[in-house]
C-alpha cells in the first residue's frame, strides 16, 4: 500500500512528473494515488520531503548519505581486471558473506518492476547437488538431441564424465554455486552481473557455467530434490575464494561499433 503524509507533502508534483504509469494525480489540492501501481518506488525516491513510503517495503534511504561517486576510469580498470574462475580454494563462503552478495541482487531492476528473482544457494548440499548435474549431462549426452551444442561437446563431456570422480573439470572445488532464477531470463542475468561484479569485490571469484544448467535441465531427480523450475533458471553461477592470481587483462577484439 502507498501512503502520503500530507504534512510532509509540499505539492511539488515531483511524484506525478516521474510516474510512468500516470498513476498519481492532483485532486483537491492532495496528493492522491488513481489505481493499480507497479511499485517502482520513483514516487518515493523523487520525493523532496520523504512524504511518500510503501507499507511493507524496507525504509529507503537518502542519496546523499550514500558515497556513490565510482570515477569511469576505476570502474572500467575493474571490468577489464575481471576473469572467469576456474581455479578455487578449499574454503566455505560465511553465510553473512552470501547474504550481503546477494543483496546488490535486490537492487537490480527487473521488467516491469516484478522483482520476482530467486536465489538458490547450493552450498551444505553440494556434494549431493554435484553428481546429480553430471547424470543430467550424461543424459543430455545419450539424448536423440541433434544441437550444434551438443556435436561440439560430445566428445569432451563424455570423457569429462568418465573421469569427474577424481578430476572434476565442471565445478572446479567450487564452494557454492548459485542457481537464479526469474520468469524473465534478463531479470535473473542482469541481478547475476551485479552480484559477480560484487563478489570480485569482495575477494570472490566467479564462472557462470551454461554446462551446470545443461545438466540441471536434464535431471528431473535433480529439479524435483532441489524445489526448482525448469523454464525460470536464468543462470548458474560457482562463486569460491580464487586460487589463481592474472597478471594482465586478457585480449578482446576491437569493439564494434555502427555509427546511424
Amino acid at each position: 500500500m502507498i501512503r502520503v503524509d500530507y504534512d510532509k507533502c509540499i505539492k511539488c508534483k515531483m511524484c506525478i512528473k516521474d510516474c510512468f504509469p500516470e498513476n498519481i494525480a492532483f485532486e483537491d489540492e492532495k496528493i492522491k494515488i488513481k489505481g493499480e501501481c507497479m511499485m517502482c518506488g520513483h514516487c518515493v525516491a523523487v520525493c523532496p520531503t520523504n512524504a511518500i513510503t510503501f507499507e511493507g517495503y524496507e525504509e529507503t534511504k537518502d542519496l546523499k548519505e550514500l558515497n556513490s561517486k565510482i570515477e569511469p576510469k576505476t570502474f572500467l580498470n575493474f571490468v577489464k581486471s575481471r576473469r572467469s574462475i576456474r581455479h578455487f580454494k578449499d574454503k566455505k563462503i560465511d553465510k553473512n558473506i552470501i547474504e550481503k552478495l546477494l543483496e546488490v541482487g535486490k537492487y537490480s531492476p527487473t521488467g516491469a518492476n516484478v522483482q520476482d528473482v530467486k536465489y538458490y544457494v547450493i552450498q551444505d548440499s553440494l556434494e549431493e547437488f554435484k553428481p546429480l548435474v553430471w547424470e543430467g549431462i550424461n543424459n543430455f549426452v545419450n539424448s536423440d538431441e541433434k544441437s550444434l551444442f551438443l556435436k561440439k561437446y560430445k566428445n569432451r563431456f563424455i570423457e569429462m564424465y568418465k573421469t569427474y570422480k577424481t578430476d572434476d573439470k565442471l565445478f572446479f572445488k567450487a564452494p557454492m554455486v548459485l542457481i537464479i532464477t526469474s520468469s524473465n531470463k534478463i531479470n535473473g542475468i542482469l541481478a547475476g552481473d551485479k552480484i559477480e561484479m560484487m563478489a570480485n569485490m569482495m575477494g570472490l571469484g566467479v564462472l557462470f557455467s551454461g554446462f551446470i544448467e545443461m545438466g540441471i535441465m536434464h535431471n528431473e531427480e535433480l529439479i524435483k530434490k532441489f524445489r526448482l523450475k525448469r523454464n525460470s533458471i536464468c543462470a548458474c553461477m560457482l562463486i569460491g575464494y580464487p586460487n589463481i592470481n592474472y597478471q594482465r587483462t586478457a585480449p578482446r577484439k576491437d569493439i564494434n561499433i555502427e555509427w546511424l
